[in-house]
């Protein structure tokens, strides 16, 4: 090789050199640029927040890959206040009057838009009330469904809650009938066997037969892949250029099967025995035989009432909450102007535990709903901020199923406390604590095991 060919080749390789140093420069000082920018210049830099959190997303969506977003906000507003800023471009509320603002229709604009990001349609599929972003559409949808879930339609639909509740307890029945001395079960998954009969039912006029198979239909499962899957999808949204990495990171225990959310209200009274006796001898006092169960024997049963709701409190479904962006012009926020293409949201555990809204928030405590607390001004619950709590939200895309779903949840839990004497197992699963799951979409329901024993024995 001449002497010119290496003069000319060393040229390019120096060149190649400093283009690739060049570019590492480049890369670096946006980077740098765009960090600085996100902490201190930014529209949203006057606002509380970790530094972590409000230089770039990658905390935020850490924390929503690994499931304890809820929990880490929840110490965020601890820490920072009731307005926080986790991300450059997103600010989470901890008041109530927040609620309203961002969810329900204000004077001169209507509820703060969803966004893309959590509500993305699939392309070649159809709306839904769920992804209908544009209000009119929307509307219309929900207009469509709203016959059959008023408290009309509910009462009509009782013979068939009924009918699967009486499966329910036939086959756990059978199990402890097996027993000398009560049997084991996942309560989780019983369940969901239940649930999920019934939803088939109500919604597709078919029951899945979980119950009959003692296992949950292919279809069932894919809805909890699907819930979870969206949930790591949706961060990924966040960065459109690596959305295509989704379908590579979605973890295998995401995909794990669930059971209904509500559960959790059976976990709290396993763990608190004292409130499972006096629940359950107000349900056995109130109803002689399990027939006398029904929704208008249980509407007045106080103990019982106060259970469901302190249950709802502490086990939100959607405990990430339900993410808005900010339209055009912006929006005021519980006093604060938020500027447009902001998410804002209010995570429900956030204020369910705030010690500022519940005295002893942590702990399950039926009994600040009763009227005794509710009335009494020297009772520890008198001052509590029972309207902070809202599981099924507010205004016009509140939940559309929440009457139906508190039906199934007070006829299944009554006649189960009616007939079996629960308790707790020392096992893994028996040991489950609520708090502990991870939550995507929604909460990571894991086994949780309960020994059923003949009422009595």
């Amino acid at each position: 090789m001449s002497s010119i060919s290496r003069s000319f080749l060393a040229k390019i390789n120096l060149t190649g050199l400093k283009l690739s140093v060049a570019a590492v420069v480049l890369i670096f000082t946006c980077i740098v640029y765009g960090v600085s920018y996100n902490i201190h210049l930014h529209p949203l830099a006057r606002f509380p927040g970790p530094k972590r959190w409000t230089a770039t997303r990658l905390s935020y969506v850490y924390s929503l890959w690994f499931g304890t977003l809820s929990k880490d906000v929840r110490q965020l507003h601890l820490q920072y206040g009731y307005v926080v800023r986790i991300a450059p471009n997103e600010k989470s509320f901890a008041r109530p009057d927040a609620m309203n603002d961002i969810y329900m229709n204000m004077p001169g604009r209507p509820a703060i838009p969803k966004s893309k990001v959590w509500h993305s349609p699939q392309p070649g599929r159809p709306l839904s009330v769920l992804n209908a972003l544009e209000a009119k559409n929307h509307q219309r949808y929900r207009k469509a469904m709203e016959p059959g879930f008023t408290d009309k339609a509910v009462r009509g639909q009782e013979p068939i809650n009924q009918a699967y509740a009486d499966s329910l307890i036939s086959h756990l029945d059978e199990l402890v009938s097996e027993a000398s001395d009560g049997v084991v079960v996942d309560i989780v998954r019983w369940y969901a066997f239940t649930v999920f009969d019934l939803i088939g039912d109500l919604g597709f006029g078919e029951s899945f037969d979980c119950l009959q198979s003692n296992k949950l239909h292919p279809w069932v499962s894919l809805i909890f892949n699907s819930l979870r899957a969206a949930t790591l999808n949706a961060s990924l949204r966040y960065y459109p250029r690596v959305h295509w990495l989704a379908s590579f990171a979605i973890p295998k225990s995401v995909k794990r099967k669930g059971a209904e959310h509500w559960h959790g209200i059976t976990n709290y009274l396993i763990k608190n025995p004292d409130k499972l006796i006096r629940l359950r001898n107000e349900i056995r006092g109130l109803c002689l035989e399990e027939k006398e169960i029904s929704l208008s024997a249980l509407q007045d049963v106080l103990y019982f009432n106060a259970t469901i709701q302190e249950g709802l409190r502490l086990c939100n479904p959607v405990p990430i909450g339900l993410p808005r962006i900010t339209p055009a012009g912006g929006a005021t926020i519980s006093g604060f102007f938020v500027p447009e293409n902001t998410f804002v949201n209010m995570h429900p555990l956030t204020i369910s535990l705030s010690p500022e809204h519940f005295h002893e928030p942590l702990k399950f405590c039926p009994e600040r709903w009763l009227s005794t607390s509710t009335e009494d001004t020297t009772s520890p619950f008198f001052k509590d901020n029972r309207e902070a709590v809202q599981t099924f939200g507010v205004g016009p895309r509140s939940c559309i199923g929440r009457r139906i779903a508190l039906a199934e949840l007070r006829l299944i839990l009554s006649r189960l406390i009616w007939k079996f004497d629960l308790e707790e197992v020392d096992t893994p699963s028996g040991k489950l604590e609520w708090m502990s799951q991870r939550d995507f979409m929604v909460v990571e329901r894991l086994p949780f095991e309960i020994k059923l024993k003949a009422k009595g024995v």
